[in-house]
């Protein structure tokens, strides 16, 4: 069992769009370091009083990728909208922005009054069939009631988080993690409080891995495995291992600030996903023996014994 807490941050972007204007809009959702407005073509006027507007609507997002997600629609403007139970997704994987598939059963309409609220439950697993880490944007299409060919769409952008939220806690689990060499070979030598890693892709498929925190320790203890469990912030930058490539000396930081580490029997584990589906994760690992004692001190500093 795994942990990780993301920070939320979200905000929304929009446009609007009706059917009946004499000029076509150009609207488009460009993605590169952050989301950001098109501001191409021209936008159609929205100014009769019987017109929705986009900033009647806030939405706000709760992405759990190992529960049930939420978003919240909240109407603050005086006229009701339309809008039904579908949302789109897109998800921030190895450096860019890839729209996913969502598969919803339910595509009901729903009204939200003048100063109502309403909310959507998303499964992600069930919806599209993983669990997104990291940032992800939400978008949903509204309707004026009483123009039907008008519409406005806002998105929102947050990164998912675990349902545990305790910084502090650190504790042994049983590591059940399926393991597999058919892709790759994991060698690990300990220095000091680092762990110098050699990474052999023996494979005939280019892989892709994060370059900092998608790891976990396991310590051997009563004659099995426990994972070293603690909430840990994962912002990764892809990492593209061709055919046959290998790495060597790649350094990983034991996390010293999280776990008093003895002399005994460890091992790490890093995940690898093929480039042609990044959905398909499989799990490595690497036997490691430590000498010596490696913790932090009353200020944090490493302390090597």
């Amino acid at each position: 069992m795994k942990y990780a807490l993301f920070i939320l941050t979200a905000w929304g972007i929009l446009f609007a769009s009706c059917k009946q204007s004499p000029r076509k809009q150009a609207s488009s959702l460009s993605f590169s370091k952050e989301l950001q407005d098109d501001t191409t073509g021209t936008k159609p006027a929205m100014s009769t009083a019987d017109s929705i507007r986009p900033e009647q609507i806030r939405l706000h997002a709760e992405l759990v990728y190992d529960s049930v997600s939420y978003l919240t629609i909240e109407n603050n403007g005086v006229l009701p909208v339309r809008t039904d139970k579908t949302y789109q997704l897109i998800h921030y994987i190895h450096n860019q922005w890839k729209p996913v598939k969502v598969n919803q059963a339910d595509t009901s309409s729903v009204t939200i009054a003048a100063g109502e609220k309403d909310t959507l439950w998303i499964h992600f697993k069930r919806q599209i069939g993983y669990e997104p880490i990291g940032r992800c944007s939400i978008s949903k299409t509204f309707y004026s009631l009483s123009q039907p060919q008008c519409s406005i769409q806002k998105a929102i952008e947050a990164h998912t988080r675990s349902i545990i939220i305790d910084w502090n806690r650190c504790e042994l689990i049983p590591d059940r993690t399926e393991l597999t060499n058919l892709y790759v070979d994991m060698r690990a030598t300990p220095s000091e409080e680092n762990l110098l890693l050699t990474i052999h892709n023996h494979s005939n498929q280019t892989l892709i891995c994060g370059n900092e925190t998608d790891y976990t320790i396991s310590i051997f203890q009563d004659n099995q495995w426990k994972e070293i469990s603690y909430p840990k912030i994962t912002e990764d930058l892809a990492v593209v291992l061709p055919p046959d490539h290998i790495i060597s000396n790649w350094k990983y930081r034991l996390p010293y600030g999280r776990f008093h580490f003895k002399p005994g029997r460890y091992r790490i584990i890093k995940d690898f996903s093929l480039e042609s589906d990044y959905r398909k994760k499989f799990y490595t690992a690497a036997e490691f023996t430590l000498q010596y004692e490696v913790y932090a001190g009353k200020e944090g500093e490493v302390v090597i014994k």
